[in-house]
């Protein structure tokens, strides 16, 4: 099965499995959703993820610090997508503070901190406040 919209696919599947209490859950696998995993667990939004037989990600969610219920915003559209350069990157860091813009561009996912430093933009996926 093949997903359209792998990120919000991703951060619903994370909110219900924070929201159910749930050990680990299921992800098909693909190299967007294992950059995406990546930024996640380098948030600390995920524990830890792996392969399982080549088709599938197990994904162990965090439950510490942070629940994921209210501080993910997600804006990643197949159509239309919102395209953010890197002088609207500079506008959205002053105006939205601590908050974390997650941004889908040539480099992978990258956060608003890591695409500033790479004067890159991309397609906005996700605001963590």
């Amino acid at each position: 099965m093949v997903t359209a919209n792998p990120y919000s696919y991703t951060i619903n599947h994370l909110k219900l499995a924070v929201a159910k209490k749930h050990f680990y859950f299921l992800l098909n696998y693909t190299k967007r959703v294992q950059s995406f995993l990546r930024v996640l667990k380098k948030l600390n939004f995920i524990r830890r993820f792996h392969v399982l037989n080549s088709k599938k990600f197990v994904v162990f969610p965090t439950y510490a610090k942070k629940s994921t219920g209210s501080y993910l915003r997600v804006y990643y559209r197949l159509r239309n997508p919102i395209v953010v350069r890197h002088a609207a990157l500079v506008l959205i860091n002053k105006s939205l503070g601590n908050s974390i813009v997650l941004v889908d561009s040539s480099r992978g996912v990258v956060t608003q901190a890591e695409a500033l430093k790479l004067r890159i933009g991309g397609i906005l996926i996700c605001i963590i406040s």
